[in-house]
């Protein structure tokens, strides 16, 4: 299933967008972001969105939060300046993210015994 939607974003990735990635962050990377933006909290809200954020912030708590991760304000940008293309590499760390996702609940995406259930949200 993924990969079929993979097919049909790499068919023409048009211009090389000028951003780089990391694009995504599970959520239990909260502070491997926070790290790369020298500990500034509300760099890390612009990069990861206030519920992104918050979401990480909450898992390295210890708060249960379902396992999840955030699609970087840096990947909006890079896909909005490359004519709404995935940037390089942007895909790849999604596939990532969703195997992570699937190992952490148990679950497996589009698996009709056992499916990962998931969500979106945006902001």
């Amino acid at each position: 299933m993924l990969q079929n939607v993979a097919d049909d974003l790499q068919a023409d990735n048009g211009a090389q967008p000028k951003l780089t990635g990391p694009f995504v962050y599970l959520f239990s990377e909260v502070d491997k972001a926070q790290n790369s933006l020298m500990g500034d909290w509300d760099a890390v809200r612009g990069l990861l969105g206030g519920k992104g954020a918050n979401l990480g912030d909450m898992t390295r708590l210890g708060i249960p939060v379902p396992p999840g991760f955030t699609v970087t304000s840096v990947a909006c940008n890079a896909y909005l300046d490359s004519g709404e293309k995935f940037p390089p590499g942007m895909w790849d760390e999604i596939l990532a993210a969703v195997s992570a996702v699937q190992t952490q609940a148990g679950r497996v995406f589009g698996d009709k015994d056992n499916p990962l259930l998931v969500s979106c949200r945006s902001g």
